[in-house]
Order: C-alpha cells, then sequence, then structure tokens
C-alpha cells in the first residue's frame, strides 16, 4: 500500500473547472408553445453541467420527442420537431426547430344529461360552461375542466 502524495488520486483535468453551459433554442413556435414545449424538456436540467456528446445527441433524440408530447395539450398532434447539436464541450448550442402543424379544433360537441339530473341547476351551469365548442382548438385543460 503506497502513501504520501504519489499515492494521492491523479487531479481532475485542467478543463473541468470551466464552466459548463448549455445554450437551449426553440425555434418555430410563439411564447406560448415554447414555454408548453419547454416545460418537460429533460435537457432543460442540463444547462449548467457537463455533459458528454453522447449524452447530449441522446438527451437530444429524446427532446424532440418530449417537444411534440409537450404541443399536443394545446391541440397540436403532428408537430415536426428536429433537434441540431453545435458547439463544442464545455459550451454547447442546441437548436430544436419545431413545426406546429395545423392545430386540432373541435368539429362537434354534443353533451347532454337525461333524467332529474338535467334539470339540476348545477349541471345546467356545467353544461352551459362547458368550455369545447364547435371550432374551437382542442385543448386538454378546457377538456378536463368540462
Amino acid at each position: 500500500l503506497a502513501t504520501g502524495p504519489a499515492a494521492a488520486a491523479p487531479g481532475p483535468p485542467a478543463d473541468t473547472d470551466q464552466v459548463a453551459t448549455l445554450e437551449l433554442r426553440i425555434e418555430g413556435v410563439d411564447d406560448e408553445l415554447e414555454s408548453a414545449a419547454r416545460a418537460n424538456l429533460e435537457l432543460a436540467q442540463f444547462a449548467q453541467r457537463r455533459v458528454s456528446a453522447a449524452q447530449l445527441r441522446r438527451l437530444v433524440a429524446r427532446g424532440e420527442q418530449q417537444l411534440r408530447r409537450g404541443l399536443e395539450p394545446l391541440g397540436y398532434y403532428e408537430a415536426a420537431v428536429t433537434g441540431t447539436i453545435a458547439g463544442t464541450d464545455p459550451a454547447w448550442v442546441v437548436t430544436f426547430r419545431v413545426a406546429p402543424g395545423e392545430r386540432v379544433r373541435v368539429r362537434r360537441a354534443d353533451v347532454a344529461v337525461e333524467g332529474p339530473a338535467a334539470q339540476a341547476d348545477a349541471v345546467r351551469r356545467a353544461l352551459a360552461e362547458f368550455g369545447l365548442r364547435a371550432g374551437t382548438p382542442l385543448e386538454h385543460a378546457a377538456y378536463e375542466q368540462g
């Protein structure tokens, strides 16, 4: 068993004291859609952490799927997302180009209540306030509040 200075573990490579930066850009959508899309983007958690090129490629591939899923609650089910990586370690730039596609709209909404409940004031109010109307965007929040 060796002791003394020669036994110490080698120090970190000289470049590890550099601050890792990950600039994340999302293009092709307005602020509301960008915020919704970014909300579940795993890659955003790595803004100040070092990642290897291989890790970053995996995160970008997953990010494309996460961005598509992030737009669905707002009615965009056919979004096309392409991610690119530029820069070098430790300063990466990831750009996602998003084409949200056509927003799904409610074609028809028929809600009926039968029986005694149809006469209840609370049910009548709920039906009057139901957020899904023909021509409105299909948003999950409106549907779930229904």
